[in-house]
C-alpha cells in the first residue's frame, strides 16, 4: 500500500478504507477497492462470478446496479491478480467485502431438518404412542382373564420391549454409512450422513455452468483460416504463438524441445496449447531469439502485437492477435492458398458474418493478422499506426468445453423426474448455447438485472416454468434456491466458487466439487471428488436406495411387532393360554430383528429405481402400501397361527407343544418374508436371491438361532420349549411358507391400484 506518500509492505489485515493499494501479477487482492489506474490489469475472478477467463479491468465508469461480473472498474478481495499492474483505493474491507457479504449470508442461514430426520420423528412419537397403549391394553386384558398378576405383567413388559424396533436406530445409521461409502466408491464424499438420504428426495438440481457443466478451462474449438488451407491453418496458428504472452515451464526433454506446462492468460494458453498440438514446436522455441518486441494486450487496444523475424521467409512482421471488431476494420489484404491479395468489401461483409455466427453459438472469437515490415526494424510503431495495412489470417474460436457425458446425464435427471436449473455467471448468450447443447431447454432466459426488478411472487411464477439463470450475482443465486423452496422443492445446488457458499449453505444438498474454494467445501454437505455431473445421478440414485432400504427394514421390524401383538392379544380375547411367552416374545425379537434387519442395508437397489418421480418431501416412510404390508401380512399370517394354536389346544396337544410350534414358526416365517420384501415392486421369484450375500448369512444364522431355541437343553428351559416332531416340523415349514403368499397378493395389489402406492 501507500502510506505516508511512499510504499509500504503491511498484513492483508492492517489495510483499511481509503488505502492506496498497489496491484502486481501474482498478488492476491486483500479488500475491495476501486481502480485508480489499470496497466494491461487482469484477475481471476472465477472463485466470485464463476467465469473461467481473466477478467480485463479498466479505470472507466460503469453504470449504477451493475452486477458484480460487470464492475470492472474494481477489484475484489480474494481474487489474484493474472496480469498486469495497477493501483486501487480500498473502499470496503472484513465483513463489507464482497466476501464478507458472503460469509455473513452463510451464517444468518439456518441448518434445517432433513426430510429423513422428520419422517423417523414422525415414525418415534408415532410408535411410542402406539406400543404405550397396546402395553397398557395388554396389562389390563390380562386382568380380566385372571392370570397371575406376574405373568400378565412380565408379558405386558414383553410386548411393550419388543414392539419398539429397537434395532432400527442402528439400522439406519448403519444404511446410511453404507451409503455414504458407496458413494465414496463413485466419486463423491458425504460430509452429513443425514444428507445421504436427501440426495433421493432431490426434485430440482441448480447446476452451475463453469466447472459442474463445463470443464471450467479454454480450449481451442476450431481454427479457421481464410481459405480452407492447411499450410494456411499452420501459419495461423503460427503467428497467433508469435502474438502470444503464455509460456512454458521450462523443462528440457531428449528431443530439444521446450516441454511443460503452459501458463499464462486462459486465452493464451489454450492457443498456445493448440500450437503446440499442431507440431509447431519449433516456431514456438524460437519466440525467444525471433521476437524483438511486444505489445501487451489492453482493454483500450484489445489486441496483442509482437514484432518478429521470420527467419523462413527472410522478413519482418508484425503479428497481430485479438478482438474481430478492431483488426478486420484494418485490413486490406487476406491470405489465401498462401498468397496475400486484396480484400473485398464483399469478403469483409463475410467474414462479418462469419464471426458472428460464431458468437451467436457461444464461442469466443480471436482474429489474427500480420503486417510485413522493413527489415532492420527493431520497434513496434505506436498502437494507433500499428493496425495500418494489415492482412488477415483468419478466426480462432475458443470455448470452455462441456464436460463429456453431461447431456446424458441430464436426460437421466429428466427421466428420474428431476428439474434441471442452469444458474450462471456468464452471459445471455453463452447460457442459452450451453443449455441448448447439453439438452436443457428454456422458456425464458433471466438476466442478473431482470432477476434483480422481479418480486418473490413474480420469481416463483418464473419458476414453474423451465428457466435459465444468466449473469447471476452471488445474491441471487442463494435467492433463487429459497424461491425454489418456497415452491416445495428439495434443492440441490451445485458450486465451486465463494459465491456460490450461500446457496449451497441454504439448499437441501449442497454440492461442492473437489476442485472447488475450501468455503464451498464447507458449506456443502456432498463433495464431488471428479467434479463430474454423472456422480451427482449417482449420489441422487443411491439416495433413493437408501430410502428404499430404509422403508425395508421399517416394514420388516413392524411387521413382527405386529405379528406378537395379534398374537397375545388373540390368545387373551380367547380366552387361551397365552401363545408365547415373555422370554420366547424377546427371544424371537432378538434373532429376527438383529442380522436379518441389519443385512437389508446391503440391498443395491431395485430396478428402475431411476425413472420414479421424486418423493414428496411429506410422504412418510409408512406410507399406504407399507401400513398395508404391516397390518395386511400380519392379520393373514398370525389370525392363521392363532388359529393353528386354537385347533391344536382343541385337538389335545399340550400347552407346551402348541407354544413351541407357534415360537417356531413366529421365528421362521420372517426368515421367508424377507425375500419378499428385499424388492418391494417385483415378485420375489423375478429377484435374484443370492444377490445380496449379507442377507443370506443372516437367514442362515436367524434359522440357526431358532432351531437353538427349539433342540438345546438349555435354551429350551429357559425359553420353556419341547422337541417337535417331524409331522409338527412340517406344519412348522407350512406356516412359514405361507407367510410369503399376503407379501405378494399385497404387493400385487399395489401394483394394479396406484392410489396404494402413496
Amino acid at each position: 500500500v501507500v502510506r505516508d506518500s511512499a510504499p509500504r509492505r503491511i498484513p492483508a489485515e492492517l489495510v483499511v478504507p481509503g488505502d492506496i493499494l498497489l496491484l502486481a501479477a501474482g498478488e492476491r487482492v486483500p479488500a475491495d477497492a476501486r481502480l485508480l489506474d489499470a496497466e494491461t490489469l487482469e484477475t481471476n475472478e472465477a472463485a466470485l462470478t464463476g467465469e473461467s477467463t481473466a477478467v480485463k479491468k479498466t479505470t472507466d465508469l460503469m453504470p449504477i446496479g451493475s452486477v458484480l461480473a460487470d464492475r470492472r472498474n474494481m477489484v475484489f478481495s480474494g481474487t489474484a491478480v493474472t496480469r498486469g499492474e495497477g493501483t486501487a483505493v480500498v473502499v470496503s474491507t472484513g465483513m463489507n467485502t464482497e466476501v464478507g457479504e458472503i460469509a455473513r449470508a452463510i451464517r444468518e442461514i439456518p441448518d434445517e431438518e432433513t426430510p429423513l430426520e422428520e419422517r423417523l420423528r414422525i415414525l418415534a412419537r408415532t410408535i411410542t404412542t402406539v406400543v404405550l397403549s397396546l402395553a397398557v391394553a395388554v396389562f389390563l386384558l390380562g386382568l380380566t382373564t385372571g392370570l397371575p398378576l406376574l405373568e400378565i405383567f412380565t408379558t405386558a413388559v414383553a410386548v411393550a420391549v419388543a414392539a419398539v424396533p429397537e434395532g432400527l436406530v442402528v439400522a439406519v445409521t448403519m444404511i446410511l454409512a453404507i451409503g455414504m461409502s458407496r458413494l465414496v466408491q463413485k466419486h463423491a464424499l458425504v460430509r452429513r450422513l443425514r444428507a445421504a438420504e436427501t440426495l433421493g428426495s432431490v426434485t430440482v438440481i441448480c447446476v452451475d455452468k463453469t466447472g459442474t457443466i463445463t470443464e471450467g478451462r479454454m480450449r481451442v474449438a476450431d481454427v479457421l483460416p481464410a481459405s480452407a488451407n492447411e499450410a494456411d491453418r499452420e501459419h495461423l496458428l503460427h503467428i497467433a504463438a508469435l502474438a502470444n504472452e503464455a509460456w512454458l515451464e521450462e523443462s528440457p526433454e531428449s528431443d530439444g524441445h521446450t516441454t511443460g506446462e503452459v501458463v499464462g492468460e486462459p486465452t493464451d494458453v489454450a492457443i498456445l496449447q493448440a500450437a503446440i498440438e499442431a507440431g509447431l514446436h519449433d516456431e514456438i522455441d524460437a519466440r525467444r531469439t525471433t521476437v524483438r518486441a511486444r505489445l501487451p494486450f489492453s482493454s483500450e487496444n484489445q489486441f496483442i502485437a509482437a514484432l518478429t523475424e521470420l527467419r523462413e521467409r527472410g522478413t519482418m512482421i508484425i503479428a497481430v492477435k485479438g478482438a474481430a471488431e478492431k483488426l478486420l476494420p484494418h485490413a486490406v489484404r487476406i491470405r489465401r492458398e498462401g498468397h496475400s491479395i486484396p480484400l473485398t468489401p464483399a469478403e469483409r461483409g463475410a467474414l462479418t458474418r462469419k464471426h458472428n455466427e460464431l458468437s451467436e453459438k457461444g464461442l469466443r472469437i480471436i482474429a489474427v493478422a500480420e503486417r510485413t515490415v522493413a527489415p532492420g526494424t527493431v520497434e513496434l510503431p505506436s498502437a494507433k499506426d500499428l493496425l495500418a495495412e494489415l492482412t488477415f489470417l483468419g478466426f480462432i474460436a475458443l470455448h470452455d468445453p462441456i464436460r463429456e457425458g453431461v447431456a446424458h446425464d441430464i436426460a437421466a435427471a429428466h427421466a428420474a423426474g428431476i428439474k434441471v436449473v442452469l444458474i450462471t455467471g456468464d452471459h445471455v448468450l453463452t447460457a442459452r448455447t450451453v443449455a441448448k447443447s447439453i439438452g436443457i431447454s428454456a422458456d425464458h432466459i433471466i438476466g442478473g438485472e431482470e432477476l434483480a426488478t422481479l418480486s418473490d411472487e413474480a420469481l416463483g411464477e418464473q419458476l414453474r416454468g423451465n428457466v435459465i439463470f444468466a449473469r447471476t450475482a452471488p445474491q441471487q443465486k442463494l435467492r433463487i434456491v429459497e424461491a425454489l423452496k418456497r415452491r416445495g422443492e428439495v434443492v440441490a445446488m451445485t458450486g465451486d466458487g465463494i459465491n456460490d457458499a450461500p446457496a449451497l449453505k441454504s439448499a437441501a444438498v449442497g454440492v461442492s466439487l473437489g476442485s472447488g474454494t475450501d468455503v464451498a467445501k464447507e458449506s456443502a454437505e456432498l463433495v464431488l471428488l471428479d467434479d463430474d455431473l454423472s456422480t451427482i445421478i449417482a449420489a441422487v440414485r443411491e439416495g433413493r436406495v437408501i430410502f428404499d432400504n430404509i422403508r425395508k427394514v421399517v416394514v420388516f421390524l413392524l411387521i413382527d411387532t405386529f405379528s406378537e401383538i395379534i398374537l397375545i392379544l388373540g390368545s387373551l380375547l380367547l380366552g387361551l393360554p397365552l401363545a408365547l411367552v415373555a422370554t420366547q416374545i424377546l427371544f424371537v425379537n432378538l434373532v429376527e430383528d438383529g442380522p436379518p434387519t441389519f443385512s437389508l442395508a446391503f440391498e443395491p437397489g431395485e430396478h428402475g429405481i431411476m425413472t420414479r418421480a421424486p418423493r414428496s418431501p411429506a410422504e412418510p416412510i409408512l406410507n399406504r402400501e407399507a401400513l398395508l404390508l404391516i397390518f395386511g401380512v400380519g392379520l393373514l399370517t398370525d389370525l392363521l397361527l392363532l388359529g393353528v394354536y386354537a385347533w391344536l389346544l382343541h385337538s389335545g396337544t399340550d400347552v407346551a407343544t402348541a407354544r413351541t410350534i407357534v415360537f417356531a414358526a413366529v421365528g421362521l416365517d420372517s426368515f421367508v418374508q424377507i425375500f419378499a420384501l428385499r424388492n418391494l415392486r417385483e415378485p420375489f421369484w423375478r429377484t435374484n436371491p443370492f444377490e445380496n450375500p449379507w442377507l443370506n448369512g443372516a437367514v442362515v444364522i436367524g434359522i440357526s438361532g431358532v432351531m437353538a431355541g427349539i433342540l438345546l437343553p438349555q435354551l429350551q428351559t429357559f425359553l420353556r420349549t419341547v422337541p417337535l416332531e417331524a409331522s409338527e416340523w412340517f406344519l412348522v415349514a407350512g406356516l412359514s411358507l405361507f407367510a410369503i403368499v399376503p407379501v405378494e397378493v399385497i404387493k400385487f395389489l399395489v401394483r394394479r391400484v396406484p392410489a396404494l402406492q402413496r
